[in-house]
């Protein structure tokens, strides 16, 4: 018949079916298909008996209508025995042949269609499901603020129910004009298409609890990209925001008790420096004259061999007391960083040389000084002050903790032409290792100096002495065993500026 040659190269399954409702021709593309057929596909064969039992009625009432004129399009479901579905969309229309009023029947398997579309809602039905027992609040708004979506946890924490909430404004979620404005700022921004993240949202319950969200907010788009909606995600932060602002309130509270210390310790400051301007003065002056009659006493005939040693004694503990007074003066100008250095050229050996022998004198020779200097001179452009106090206090500490020994070493160098090392020995009784780390702090004294006197000040003085003159001061140190002091000095303000 010429429909072969027309329908044969057809791709999807097309059936010629006669008046009496037998199959007069079909093409090859039905071979995919014959295993789902109840009877075999064959010419002759009655077209409603191919198909599954349920559906023969409703196949011969689509054949009759085609004898009437009408085309029907219908979707039948198949099923193999593997289990495998497939879905067909059957098109039944009028075909007139030559002799004949037939039916031609088309079939297009639409399975990957339909198995997409049924993923497609399994996956939206499981979406919604994590949505809506999701720990987290999600809703959403439309274009206009009515709330579209609304899940269990914003019911758990706001109180409202799904039914008291959809189809409202969202502003329904506050109850004072700051809220709203909140609100709306926030849908503004959105509705433009921006996406939002970590916004803080002051909303009250359904019986008017405060809430504090934290927020994020995508726009929803339609196919054209415009901004149809927004979604909503958040956690509830009211608990942590409470404690936030308890926190806040803390620092707050901490700040301004320690703005009040610090006010304080300016004003102890102040007060200990007006009365170390007042001891320089006001000390200084009866030091002095109670030095000025022990000279004339000690001038005036008859006096004693006992008064001589008395008046010795006074002048003796006057020089201490102006001593110490002088360094309590020393010290608190290098907290001020009021030391400044005077420089003068002067020989370094010569200097220390002078030095070992005074403080020999006023520790009445109680140690010998083993020198130990290659070079016969050591220029030196420095603060001879400074170096001085340095010297003093070191070698004075040197023989005074060192009861039981009657020697210390002095060893100098030069290093290189630019620096100078001078180095202090003793055999006394040593710093412990936990004391080595706050020699340097004022009024600090070794734990175990005992009964040995002292006011905790000279190491203070050496340190600063030696930052100001930009060297450097290195202690070493085990009880028992002694003590090594060694200082390095620029030997001249351009040694520094080389360094």
């Amino acid at each position: 018949m010429p429909e072969e040659n027309l329908f044969q190269h057809i791709r999807v399954p097309v059936f010629l079916v006669d008046s009496r409702q037998r199959i007069v021709y079909f093409n090859a593309a039905v071979d995919r298909y014959r295993h789902l057929a109840r009877a075999p596909i064959e010419k002759g064969v009655i077209y409603p008996d191919i198909v599954s039992s349920e559906r023969e009625e409703i196949v011969k009432n689509l054949l009759d209508q085609t004898k009437l004129g009408i085309t029907e399009t219908v979707e039948a479901e198949y099923g193999d025995r593997d289990g495998r579905n497939y879905y067909f969309e059957v098109t039944y229309g009028p075909y007139q042949a030559e002799n004949d009023a037939m039916t031609l029947v088309e079939v297009r398997d639409i399975t990957p269609h339909r198995t997409f579309e049924r993923k497609s809602v399994r996956m939206l039905r499981e979406y919604r499901g994590i949505l809506e027992n999701a720990n987290a609040l999600i809703f959403s708004i439309d274009s206009r603020e009515y709330v579209t979506d609304w899940n269990k946890e914003c019911t758990r924490v706001t109180g409202f129910e799904k039914n008291d909430i959809l189809a409202q404004r969202v502003y329904r979620l506050t109850d004072d004009d700051d809220g709203r404005q909140q609100l709306r700022r926030l849908n503004a921004r959105v509705m433009e298409g921006e996406t939002i993240y970590g916004y803080e949202v002051s909303i009250r319950g359904k019986n008017g609890t405060p809430a504090t969200l934290l927020v994020n907010v995508t726009p929803k788009f339609n196919d054209r990209g415009d901004v149809v909606g927004a979604l909503f995600v958040g956690q509830d932060i009211t608990e942590l925001s409470g404690y936030r602002s308890s926190l806040e309130q803390q620092v707050r509270d901490r700040t301004e008790k320690l703005r009040q210390a610090l006010e304080k310790e300016r004003e102890l400051v102040k007060l200990k420096d007006r009365f170390v301007s007042m001891a320089s003065h006001e000390f200084r002056t009866p030091l002095s004259s109670i030095e000025n009659a022990v000279q004339v006493l000690r001038s005036v005939r008859g006096v004693t061999h006992l008064e001589q040693e008395t008046l010795a004694r006074i002048e003796h503990q006057v020089g201490i007391m102006k001593s110490l007074l002088e360094d309590i003066l020393t010290l608190e100008r290098g907290e001020q960083h009021k030391i400044k250095a005077n420089f003068q050229s002067f020989d370094l050996v010569a200097f220390l040389d002078e030095l070992v022998e005074e403080v020999l004198i006023s520790r009445k020779h109680s140690h010998r000084v083993e020198r130990t200097i290659r070079e016969s001179q050591i220029p030196m452009i420095c603060d001879s002050k400074l170096l001085r106090n340095i010297f003093i206090n070191l070698l004075t500490n040197a023989m005074k903790f060192s009861p039981n020994s009657n020697r210390v070493e002095l060893v100098v160098n030069k290093i290189s032409s630019n620096i100078a090392e001078v180095t202090i020995v003793d055999y006394g009784i040593g710093i412990p290792a936990n004391d080595l780390t706050r020699i340097f702090e004022p009024f600090t004294r070794g734990s175990n100096t005992g009964a040995i006197g002292g006011t905790g000040l000279g190491m203070s003085i050496v340190k600063r002495a030696v930052d100001t003159l930009n060297g450097k001061l290195y202690i070493d140190s085990a009880p028992g065993r002694g003590t090594r002091a060694t200082v390095v000095l620029p030997c001249s303000p351009a040694a520094v500026e080389a360094q």
